[in-house]
């Protein structure tokens, strides 16, 4: 059984965009994010000048991520502000340890474990282009690093940055909504469940090929770039979904799937015919 956990968060001039710090009240290891425009200010406060795992985030036009290590964390933030080739990014979130243990050692082990386990969860598109060399290392470290590993990402996870966590079909606790909704709207033959993180259509699921003309472009760009990354697969003149695909709520899921405007709590059903909306009614009558 899980338990639960106390993470502090301190906003370093008061304001919730700025550089702020985050910790696990029973870990040595600390999270220092950092705005792209204020590692300057970062620079000053002198913290990151230790070794530690860093990842830059961006957020565009899509999630993605490029993972690092340093022995000086504050001078490749640095070097990363001024390259080019690492225009996507604005937000840093670094790993650092309160009492400046990390060795050289513990990064390897963990950048590597980092960018195996980001390319796995297929969140964020991984812009490390090399998957570092994994020394081998004495058992009693290898646990080290995996307290160090749950600890970042428990921190990435609560900071919205769920990096390392795949899309699954894991449900909510509530024994009326834990269960598999379906949707057949204009032959589609879908399968979704709630999560706690929103609305999953299930691997499996089958799409329309075809839109009707009020078919929102957003949903057509998303579609388009679901199928350029071999997510959804065309065949013939339908989309089957090779992966989960998570969605923010049961109507974005549903109007994915059937191509239409939907509202997906009613196109949502149960395997009896029960709509999502029904479902959910019963759910919090039950409380």
């Amino acid at each position: 059984m899980s338990r639960g956990k106390t993470i502090q968060i301190y906003l370093t001039d008061g304001e919730p965009t700025g550089i702020r710090t985050a910790e696990l009240t029973t870990s040595i290891s600390k999270a220092v994010i950092v705005p792209r425009k204020r590692v300057g200010e970062a620079d000053k406060r002198g913290e990151l000048r230790q070794p530690g795992l860093y990842f830059l985030f961006g957020f565009d036009d899509e999630p993605r991520v490029y993972i690092g290590k340093s022995i000086d964390c504050m001078m490749r933030l640095k070097q990363h502000n001024g390259d080019p080739k690492k225009d996507f990014w604005n937000l840093a979130v670094a790993f650092i340890t309160k009492d400046n243990s990390f060795t050289p050692t513990h990064l390897d082990f963990l950048e590597n474990m980092a960018i195996t386990q980001a390319k796995g969860a297929n969140r964020f598109s991984v812009h490390n282009a090399v998957l570092p060399v994994k020394f081998p290392i004495s058992n009693s470290m290898k646990d080290e690093c995996a307290d160090h590993f749950d600890a970042m990402t428990l921190l990435l996870g609560t900071l919205g940055f769920p990096v390392f966590k795949a899309v699954n079909d894991e449900v909510n606790d509530d024994s009326t909504l834990n269960q598999t909704f379906v949707a057949d709207r204009r032959g589609a033959e879908a399968k979704g469940r709630m999560t706690d993180e929103g609305f999953v259509i299930l691997a499996g699921s089958i799409a329309p090929g075809d839109v009707t003309g009020s078919f929102p472009d957003t949903k057509k760009a998303h579609r388009q770039k679901l199928i350029d990354k071999g997510v959804i697969e065309v065949r013939g003149d339908q989309l089957v979904f090779l992966e989960n695909v998570l969605m923010g709520t049961p109507s974005g899921a549903s109007t994915l799937i059937v191509g239409s405007p939907s509202n997906g709590w009613v196109d949502w059903k149960t395997q009896d015919g029960k709509t999502l909306d029904a479902a959910t009614k019963e759910a919090k009558a039950s409380e």
